[in-house]
């Protein structure tokens, strides 16, 4: 049986593998998040496109380890206004789907939806008010497939360059990857809101808070639901103790539990 079998019996969608070939949950978070190493890179994504783009484990993975219960963590998904001004009508109800399936893990979770007047002012005084530990950022992208950020770019304010994203994006990468959503690394956020929240949020922001941003596609092209728990996951990763797949596939078990589905949104 396939990575992608496991993880969609682990996740709860349908799959047609006679349930005596079923590996355990346990069983199955040791594969997926050993995935971070090289031969579970090349399984997941295919040697050719792994070596591309050398997903292997770097600094970018490390999450620093907090003592505290999951539901005193806060995780506060930010959904941004697209470009001319005009908001992302598919982005907000995605986002809103994703902070259900993060709150089903257990852990404490809120939406900001911003438009470009507010915007800057906005993440950093929210996720200072909500006691952020984790802040995802989430846009819409103009390709065919997810992307994670890897880089901000100085948007033109006194501040280094660039600043790197605080947040496991190779080991979500491929979590969300086994779910069958197509998802690549990016070095450029782009001139749009997208990038100047993300530079704002990673320097404004204390270090040890992870920081991410996702730029989804058309709702055409990926499927919303896989698009909220892609969001979801990263937000998971971001939380969640890297060697402690037991913690994780606990809160992974609730991530499709959400009593809203993605069809009644459109």
């Amino acid at each position: 049986m396939g990575i992608k079998q496991k993880v969609d019996h682990l996740f709860h969608f349908k799959t047609d593998v006679p349930p005596d070939e079923l590996a355990s949950k346990e069983d199955v978070m040791a594969e997926v998040y050993g995935a971070r190493h090289q031969d579970r890179v090349d399984q997941a994504f295919g040697a050719e496109d792994s070596k591309r783009h050398n997903y292997e484990t770097d600094a970018s993975d490390a999450v620093p380890h907090d003592p505290r219960p999951l539901h005193r963590r806060q995780v506060v998904v930010i959904a941004f206004e697209g470009r001319k001004g005009q908001p992302l009508v598919s982005d907000f109800p995605i986002a809103r789907r994703a902070v259900d399936m993060i709150k089903n893990m257990g852990l404490d979770a809120y939406q900001l939806d911003v438009t470009r007047k507010d915007a800057v002012n906005a993440v950093l005084s929210e996720t200072a008010r909500l006691h952020a530990d984790v802040v995802v950022l989430a846009g819409r992208g103009d390709t065919d497939h997810l992307t994670l950020e890897e880089v901000a770019h100085n948007p033109g304010v006194n501040g280094p360059e660039e600043v790197k994203a605080r947040a496991p994006l190779r080991r979500a990468m491929v979590t969300i990857g086994a779910l069958g959503v197509p998802v690549r690394l990016s070095a450029d956020a782009g001139d749009e809101l997208g990038n100047a929240l993300f530079y704002e949020a990673l320097t404004g922001l204390s270090n040890d808070i992870p920081v991410s941003l996702l730029h989804s596609p058309s709702p055409q092209l990926v499927d919303p639901e896989l698009q909220a728990q892609s969001i979801a996951i990263m937000a998971q990763e971001s939380i969640m103790d890297p060697q402690d797949p037991v913690s994780r596939m606990n809160s992974s078990a609730n991530l499709n539990a959400s009593t809203t589905s993605m069809s009644e949104m459109y």
